[in-house]
Parts: C-alpha cells; structure tokens; sequence
C-alpha cells in the first residue's frame, strides 16, 4: 500500500493498493491416488490495482464548548 495526505491539516488522503503483484495466486490443485489422477483448475483474480480516496470531516466550522 502507497499513500499521501494532502489539502489543509492532511484531511485528504489517496491510496493505492496492489493485489498479486508476483502473480502466484494461480489456484490449481492436483490430487493422485491409486485410482485415479484429479487436477482441477479455478478461476481466480489476477493482478489488479485499487485506488482509494479518503477525505475527513474534521472540523464544521462551529465552536467548541
């Protein structure tokens, strides 16, 4: 995970996340046994990118008491 803060007092936020970034989540099994040989084969995400933005409401404006 990347990120930045940025705007007044740092109430902006931007992420940046990378899932299976060395593209080892291939999901194939294989079972052997006297009988008989199974491989199965699922699909699966590869390798994907999520960008998040993330503002805070820290202050309206109002007096404190």
């Amino acid at each position: 995970m990347l990120s930045q803060k940025f705007l007044k007092k740092q109430q902006a936020e931007i992420q940046l996340f990378v899932f299976d970034l060395l593209r080892q989540n291939t999901n194939v099994s294989r079972n052997v046994t006297e009988l008989y040989t199974e491989e199965r084969q699922n699909r699966v995400l590869s390798r994907y990118f999520l960008v998040s933005f993330i503002y805070h409401f820290r202050d309206f404006g109002g007096t404190t008491p």
